[in-house]
Order: C-alpha cells, then sequence, then structure tokens
C-alpha cells in the first residue's frame, strides 16, 4: 500500500524555517525551494519513506505512522493520495481500500474531545443551483453540425 501525505511535504528543520510569515516576506521561501528541490534529485524510494517524505508499508505501518504524525501535528484532517507515478488503477484502488478497511477506523477516535465537532466536514450546499433538464451533457457527443463549426 502507498500513501504520501501532503503534510510531509518538508523535513522538521526545513518546516520550521517557513513557519513564520516574515520569512515568507522575506523571501525565504524561494531559498527553501531552492534547498528543497536540490535535496530531492538524488533521493530513493528508500529515502523517501524513512525521512518521512511519504508514508507507505502494510496497512500496519501506515497506520502506526499515520497515528505518529497526527498526534506530532495535532491534525484532524490528513489529505492522502493514493497513486503515485504511472501506478495501475487496480493497484490504487487495492491501496484506497485497505487504507479505508484497515487504516482509517484506526484513527477516526484520536481526538475524542472533538468527536462532535462537525465544523470542517462536507455539507451540502443548501442553495444549489441545477442545471436545466434540457441543457446538454458535457460528456455528449456534439452533434457533426457543432463539430465542424468548431463548437
Amino acid at each position: 500500500m502507498v500513501e504520501n501525505l501532503l503534510c510531509h511535504g518538508l523535513p522538521h528543520d526545513l518546516a520550521q524555517r517557513v513557519e513564520c510569515p516574515t520569512n515568507i516576506q522575506g523571501g525565504k521561501l524561494n531559498q527553501l525551494r531552492a534547498e528543497q528541490q536540490r535535496m530531492f534529485q538524488n533521493l530513493t524510494w528508500k529515502d523517501l519513506v524513512e525521512k518521512g517524505f511519504v508514508i507507505a508499508g502494510s496497512p500496519r505501518t501506515v497506520r502506526e505512522r499515520c497515528e505518529h504524525m497526527i498526534k506530532s501535528l495535532r491534525v484532524g484532517h490528513v489529505f492522502g493520495l493514493f497513486h503515485i507515478g504511472n501506478m495501475p488503477d487496480e493497484k490504487t484502488r487495492y491501496s484506497t481500500k485497505l487504507f479505508a478497511e484497515r487504516v482509517m477506523p484506526a484513527l477516526h477516535g484520536l481526538w475524542p474531545e472533538w468527536k462532535d465537532d462537525r465544523r470542517w466536514w462536507i455539507k451540502p450546499y443548501e442553495k444549489r443551483v441545477r442545471p436545466a433538464a434540457s441543457a446538454p451533457s458535457a460528456r455528449s457527443e456534439p452533434k457533426a453540425s457543432e463539430a465542424r463549426a468548431g463548437r
């Protein structure tokens, strides 16, 4: 199973350098980008995993590393990317399924004091504008006359 968490995009020492807005305003972010680019040029997959840029492995390993990351960073929402490079669709789907079934349930209750806080959960938009029933679908094939006219 492979999952890449954006929270671990920077090593700890580099992340500390950009935590303050004055560093960003002072032009330090460009310096960080150049330094980070040089650092990534020679990293292997093993380096990415061992240095914490990527969380990957068995469901148990991913669960343990995610729990450590969540607790140490004190985050409640994590954005995971389960596809990397040219990974086949079926492997991505399998990895996502493993994560949903064997990792997420263990992480769900890490912050019990916030279990009823729904401020950040996705909710349906009450006044959603719905397209007219007669509007053509973006997936439908254009009529031959529209295709020739460049529409």
